[in-house]
């Protein structure tokens, strides 16, 4: 008997995919993988989906739409953020901000 615990999946789940998938050619498999992944996608987020009929690109476009949000939020984060420091670094030279004009002589 071994040790260890047996695993909770179990070796049976892992040798029957690769069963499935042995004799596969790149094509088919890439062609079954993408099938899969797009039912999957569909299955958990059915409800963030444009209501159109273009195939691949209404599983691509919430991914698309979900980058765009992130970029826009982490840019905005940034500017704020790079806006704070300038201000930040102007006091710490005796100045009172980041677009001071200089004292006229």
């Amino acid at each position: 008997m071994s040790p260890l615990a047996p695993h909770p999946i179990g070796i049976k789940f892992y040798t029957a995919i690769w069963n499935n998938f042995k004799d596969l050619n790149y094509e088919q498999g890439t062609a079954r993988f993408a099938g899969w992944w797009q039912q999957t996608l569909h299955r958990k987020l059915a409800g963030y989906y444009y209501a159109h009929r273009r195939g691949t690109l209404g599983v691509s476009s919430i991914l698309v739409f979900g980058f765009i949000g992130f970029k826009t939020l982490s840019s905005f984060y940034m500017t704020q953020r790079d806006q704070k420091a300038a201000v930040t670094q102007a006091s710490a030279y005796g100045q009172s901000g980041s677009r001071v004009w200089p004292t006229p002589k």
